[in-house]
């Protein structure tokens, strides 16, 4: 779905209207707050030039839409793809990587020349008019653009419906989003998906 066409469908459910400006405010605000549970995977696999078993790569020029990363691989030209470990920037001896604010650093890489083949959680964009969300989850930010929205209404009974179905909602999706791509965590979640506590 678009996002006039949700706007249109938001506007039906609070019977108000604001400027294209302010609902792009709400919009930006719901997307912002599903970034963390999103989990929209990514890959980008590009040369890196490696001097004495270190190298790097700039994120905001590679991976601008990044939210997380979520394991970095060092391929040879030469080889298999081998996963990288993630160190901390204080640990100078290990194989693996770390990453500052704007890089990723590999180091001790005895491979070879290759390509660095980042997996990362991408931020929720809007791009030709839609949201980088799968389509299931759109109802979801109608509610919470909804939720926004009526902020400002004095009754607040009809506030409080849109932002209590959008919790809900947003709980499910978590649940929904971690089984889907981090299953490892399945017993932790598996109550909240089932509804429980």
């Amino acid at each position: 779905m678009k996002v006039p066409e949700m706007i249109v469908k938001v506007e039906k459910l609070i019977e108000e209207s604001y400027t294209p400006e302010q609902w792009k405010e709400f919009l930006q605000t719901v997307l912002a707050d599903l970034n963390p549970i999103a989990k929209i995977l990514e890959s980008v696999e590009t040369d890196v030039t490696l001097t004495d078993g270190a190298g790097s790569i700039k994120l905001s020029e590679k991976i601008p839409s990044m939210y997380e990363i979520v394991s970095v691989a060092y391929k040879p030209t030469a080889g298999r793809k081998r996963l990288l470990k993630k160190l901390s920037s204080f640990d100078s001896v290990s194989v693996g990587w770390y990453r500052d604010s704007d890089n990723i650093y590999l180091q001790n890489i005895e491979y070879g020349a290759g390509k660095i083949v980042v997996d990362y959680y991408e931020l929720l964009t809007i791009e030709d008019g839609e949201i980088n969300l799968p389509e299931k989850y759109h109802e979801l930010v109608i509610k919470g653009m909804a939720g926004i929205a009526m902020q400002k209404e004095e009754e607040l009974d009809r506030k409080s419906d849109f932002f209590g179905e959008y919790m809900l909602m947003k709980k499910q999706m978590q649940a929904e989003r971690i089984m889907e791509m981090e299953p490892w965590y399945a017993q932790v979640v598996a109550p909240a998906r089932l509804g429980g506590q």
